[in-house]
């Protein structure tokens, strides 16, 4: 998983030095705060809605400010209904899941 600290770099190297890969999952966490929207939406169309994981980065922002805040930007780069569960919810019950952390009756 990519987190905050590594979307400080330079945003060319962050998309050399991490392209799309089946084991790799990018985090909004920070994101929105640190790359422009721009730079966002491309992460996440390159990427694509099974690789990204909802994330706040608390305590530094809340859930509250930041699932507006991704909301719009998951649609800025225009990812639908499907794609926004995903990303919100269903990419972290699969990976919860694979873990052992989640059974299958808790998925709801």
């Amino acid at each position: 998983m990519l987190g905050s600290q590594q979307l400080s770099q330079r945003f060319h190297e962050l998309t050399r030095d991490l392209p799309p890969a089946a084991n790799l999952y990018l985090d909004t966490s920070n994101a929105a705060h640190t790359l422009t929207a721009e730079q966002f939406s491309s992460l996440l169309r390159s990427h694509g809605a099974s690789r990204i994981l909802f994330g706040t980065d608390w305590p530094w922002f809340g859930h509250a400010d930041e699932i507006p805040k991704i909301l719009l930007l998951l649609d800025q780069a225009g990812f639908g209904g499907d794609e926004v569960r995903r990303v919100m919810r269903e990419n972290a019950g699969k990976l919860f899941l694979a873990a052992g952390i989640l059974s299958g009756n808790e998925r709801g």
